[in-house]
């Protein structure tokens, strides 16, 4: 089996069986129970998602959340919490809007009441709750949860620069959808200019930012800049 596990290790990690076949691999080497088990079923859950699968996903998901009861982790445990945060996510790409805001007012609520807010994984909670909000037409709320989300992650001292980037395109999104073209016009552009290469060169933040648009963002700033080369 550990012979399997390195062979399997060396297929294409972005395909859906390539990874069904290593969590298989590590529930036979390791057990169900397992951390590392639970960490390729969380990788599971995410590519499920990434590709369209938003059942499948929300069933990974809600295998770890059991298995987080047993083991009696609390609703403010990290990994709690970063689980929580993807089944939001999936329950909104899937089109369940309340569900969706149900878990991200939850995870929200904790990670700001009890952890001040510095949870990375409740700022994608909160930028799912924003992307329904903005979806459902409330323009301010959805902006709201945007400018919160990027500055606890700019303050916090855990995040990393590709859940920034995420927030910062999310802002844009919001802003140009509130009618705010030029501040959100700023922000694409500060974006681009430090960021751009990150989104094109790295496969995994390149889905993560198209779930926030962000693509489409950059591409109409390019457009509105074409248009007025001296506007800011």
């Amino acid at each position: 089996p550990l012979l399997g596990m390195v062979q399997i290790s060396r297929l294409d990690d972005e395909s859906l069986e390539a990874r069904r076949r290593i969590l298989a691999a590590f529930e036979e080497i390791y057990g169900p129970e397992d951390t590392r088990t639970n960490t390729r079923r969380l990788v599971l859950a995410r590519t499920l998602a990434a590709a369209g699968d938003h059942d499948g996903a929300v069933s990974e998901y809600l295998r770890l959340r059991d298995l987080a009861a047993r083991k009696g982790l609390p609703e403010t445990h990290v990994a709690v919490l970063n689980i929580d945060a993807g089944i939001a996510n999936a329950l909104r790409r899937k089109g369940d809007h309340d569900g969706s805001l149900r878990v991200s007012d939850r995870v929200v609520l904790l990670a700001d009441a009890v952890l001040d807010g510095c949870d990375r994984n409740a700022q994608l909670a909160r930028l799912a709750r924003g992307a329904v909000r903005m979806l459902e037409g409330d323009s301010a709320g959805a902006l709201a949860d945007a400018r919160c989300a990027l500055d606890l992650l700019q303050r916090c001292p855990d995040s990393i620069e590709t859940n920034r980037i995420i927030a910062e395109s999310f802002l844009a999104d919001a802003m140009l959808n509130a009618g705010l073209e030029r501040e959100g016009r700023s922000v694409v552009a500060d974006l681009h200019a430090r960021s751009g290469a990150i989104v094109a060169s790295i496969p995994s933040l390149v889905g993560l930012a198209r779930q926030w648009r962000a693509q489409q963002v950059l591409e109409e700033a390019e457009r509105l800049s074409a248009r007025d080369p001296g506007g800011a």
